[in-house]
């Protein structure tokens, strides 16, 4: 950084002699408004041409991994939103279930097919049911998830896949 500053200093201090030389030599005359605007010109170059030598960040590197690291944040959000929605799901039914009188815990697998985020599998965790609970807990299934792949296990039965 000193380097660069020895050098516009010295640039600077080089051209300003030599406008004062020439501007002493000419007198007033047209040539002299020529000459102002040549030194002039002679002081910005001095001026920046030590700035060329500057080595600065590429903004392509940069970019590009902004861009990695904004695809990947985009990723994880919409896992995260993929979570949040199949919980939420889950705890539906979960207390439409309970408000029915049915001990259960349900689990929700999400997808994405086209740009369309829907429910892929639901598993519904239950103790024994009687058949009226438990066509009421397909119900509760059907309404939320809509014709999603059920999977319920009970004490006797095992798991049961349902469509």
């Amino acid at each position: 950084m000193m380097a660069i500053l020895r050098q516009m200093l010295f640039g600077m201090t080089t051209a300003a002699l030599f406008s004062a030389v020439m501007l002493t030599l000419v007198r007033k005359s047209a040539l002299q408004e020529v000459i102002r605007l040549v030194t002039g010109m002679l002081m910005i170059v001095a001026l920046l041409k030590p700035l060329c030598g500057l080595q600065l960040p590429s903004i392509w590197g940069w970019t590009a991994d902004w861009m990695a690291q904004k695809s990947e944040v985009q990723q994880q959000n919409e896992a995260r939103m993929w979570t949040s929605f199949a919980a939420a799901i889950a705890q539906m039914i979960e207390e439409q279930a309970a408000q029915g009188g049915i001990s259960c815990k349900a689990n929700v697998t999400m997808e994405k097919t086209e740009e369309t985020l829907s429910v892929a599998a639901v598993e519904v965790v239950s103790g024994v049911l009687s058949e009226e609970n438990q066509k009421t807990l397909q119900e509760i299934v059907t309404t939320y998830c809509g014709n999603a792949v059920q999977q319920q296990y009970t004490e006797e039965a095992g798991w049961e896949k349902k469509s």
